[in-house]
């Protein structure tokens, strides 16, 4: 018995660690979109940087962590995203709460431009982060309209971010 046991939670532990952020894949794409909850966070520079300061900007915020697998693949598809719709108004933020020598050492060796903060827990706790990455689409309002757990590249994630974006950006113009 005890040995079925152990076996067992060698098999759990084994999921649980490949699993960084697979758990439980959730998109929504909202008509109950729910308000993004405000936060300040730290830049890289030591700045402080709100959400809120955003505001009227499709904004992609993405919780990550450099030792993530799964959110090392994501980041080069954030990179693209956020070259193509930077002129329109998007915003790409990446979110983590490891320390800033990480971030700024990951963002080194990824080449990655867009905007990297340092959030607390609390951050990660209001928006119920409990798998990473995970990725929020944002409208200019301040509501969230799109929301997904973890990644893979066979999931599409780029063009379903591209597509959710243009609808996005679109509205933010016709309602200039």
């Amino acid at each position: 018995m005890r040995t079925v046991a152990r076996v067992l939670l060698f098999i759990l532990i084994g999921l649980t660690l490949t699993s960084c952020g697979k758990e439980k894949r959730q998109t929504r794409t909202a008509p109950t979109a729910k308000k993004a909850p405000d936060f300040s966070a730290t830049d890289l520079n030591g700045r402080e940087v709100k959400l809120s300061d955003f505001r009227g900007k499709v904004v992609l915020l993405d919780f990550w962590a450099p030792w993530c697998r799964p959110c090392l693949q994501e980041i080069p598809e954030l990179q693209k995203i956020f070259d193509e719709y930077r002129d329109k108004g998007v915003v790409v933020i990446g979110a983590s709460a490891e320390s800033p020598v990480q971030i700024r050492q990951f963002k080194q060796r990824m080449a990655v431009s867009y905007l990297l903060l340092r959030v607390d827990t609390k951050v990660l706790s209001s928006y119920q982060v409990r798998g990473i990455p995970t990725t929020c689409i944002i409208d200019g309002k301040g509501y969230i309209r799109y929301r997904q757990v973890g990644f893979s590249p066979e999931m599409g994630i780029e063009e379903k971010f591209r597509e959710i974006i243009n609808n996005l950006v679109s509205k933010t113009e016709e309602g200039k």
